[in-house]
Order: C-alpha cells, then structure tokens, then sequence
C-alpha cells in the first residue's frame, strides 16, 4: 500500500511538471502525454530498459526548457524524415515511458 501511495506521488508530480512546462493546468489529459511523448523522444535519454519516473520527468523537462515544444516536434519530424525505422521503435518506447508514470485519463 505505501508503494502505491509513492508511485501515485511520483505520477502526480511528473504530470504536473509537464504541465507547467507546456502551461496548462494539470489535468489537461491528451495533450499533456502528446508534449510529453514528443520531449521525451527529442531528449538525449536511452529509451532501452525500464526508466524510472524520475528519469522519465527530468528529461522531458530537460528537453522542453532546451528545445521548447516547438523545438522537441520538430525533432520528431526531423527523425522521422531521417531514420523512420528507428524513429517509430524510439517514439513507441517514449509513448510506453510516459504511460509508465502517468495516470490513466479519468472516464
């Protein structure tokens, strides 16, 4: 039960960094994990493993203060123009990170 109660804890606070980096309010569903997926794609973390939800929270803010959103999309884009073999396995794993340590959308 208390390990519940951290990873909720840890959950919440990557949520909420993410939404201040983007400036929406927590909670903002969809487009929080979309910015974050990109970010997390576009920062110089290895995706192979499991990532902790520290790690996962640090790069993306990482990414998002370095590049902006703007910036970490248009890394994707680039990837994907580049290498879209690699790209596709590289977003697949970001998308399974963010979902690792980020609540389920309510309803």
């Amino acid at each position: 039960m208390h390990d519940r109660g951290l990873g909720e804890a840890r959950r919440m606070r990557h949520q909420q960094t993410i939404a201040t980096a983007r400036g929406a309010a927590p909670g903002a569903g969809a487009a929080v994990r979309t910015v974050a997926c990109e970010a997390l794609f576009a920062s110089e973390l290895p995706l192979a493993g499991r990532l902790a939800a520290d790690e996962i929270n640090t790069a993306i803010r990482d990414a998002l203060q370095l590049f902006g959103r703007r910036g970490c999309l248009e890394r994707v884009a680039q990837e994907y123009g580049d290498h879209p073999d690699l790209a596709i396995a590289r977003m697949r794993r970001a998308v399974a990170a963010v979902a690792s340590c980020t609540p389920p959308e309510p309803g």
